[in-house]
């Protein structure tokens, strides 16, 4: 209950409070591992979009491709910050997936899971 309360407070009167559930996840990340010698790349930017860079292996052979991204939720739980992921491969819809996202408390890195074709893909970020 008061938790609701907190949050109805604090969304509410956002120019008093600066309340703003994105604003942590904005910004350039890039893949705490390499994945064949190159780094994956996050950028979101303040309107909760952006773009991605990922590489990924198909059997033996590594391959990447560029993702649209937009941030569709928020959570905030006892000071946890999650979020959630749309990606939407360049080359094929068969390759979007969504990552479910949790911020660790210094707001500095990202442990995401996929699913689809991503499901079994640990994404670990870091700020860049």
């Amino acid at each position: 209950m008061y938790r609701i309360i907190a949050l109805f407070i604090c969304c509410s009167l956002p120019l008093i409070v600066g309340c703003d559930l994105f604003a942590p996840i904005e910004g350039d990340w890039e893949s705490a591992e390499k994945i064949g010698g190159e780094r994956n790349t996050l950028e979101i930017d303040p309107d909760n979009r952006g773009e991605a860079t990922i590489y990924f292996y198909m059997g033996s052979d590594l391959y990447y491709d560029d993702f649209d991204v937009e941030v569709t939720e928020a959570i905030s739980e006892n000071q946890r910050r999650s979020f959630v992921l749309e990606m939407e491969a360049d080359s094929t819809s068969e390759l979007d997936f969504e990552m479910e996202c949790d911020m660790n408390d210094a707001k500095d890195e990202l442990e995401c899971e996929g699913d689809d074709l991503f499901e079994s893909y640990e994404f670990e970020w870091e700020r860049d």
